[in-house]
């Protein structure tokens, strides 16, 4: 490298090591931005609930955030031979019944 400016001499560098990554980008323009935005919303629904009981619960509050469900009365509800359930299974159950 001809310049004597370590600014860009680090950046030089800086673009030799990644250019792995930065090549097949300019060709299909394909990024992670999706995933880590899901992955950023799990982390706050975990870190705002300061855990949960089951993992059921935990797994419903994500369908329930990511799906953009409405937002259900604190009641238990019951279905069929009086079995109750609550409303983060009623979300879930909503979710994952067929239309």
């Amino acid at each position: 490298m001809r310049s004597k400016l370590e600014p860009f001499k680090k950046f030089a560098q800086m673009l030799r090591s990644h250019l792995d990554g930065i090549l097949p980008w300019t060709k299909i323009r394909l990024s992670n931005g999706a995933v880590e935005g899901m992955n950023n919303k799990i982390k706050s629904i975990s870190h705002r609930s300061f855990g949960f009981r089951t993992a059921e619960n935990f797994i419903a509050a994500i369908y329930h955030c990511c799906a953009r469900l409405p937002c259900l009365p604190s009641a238990n509800y019951t279905f069929g031979r009086g079995t109750k359930i609550a409303p983060s299974q009623f979300a879930l159950l909503h979710l994952l019944s067929p239309e």
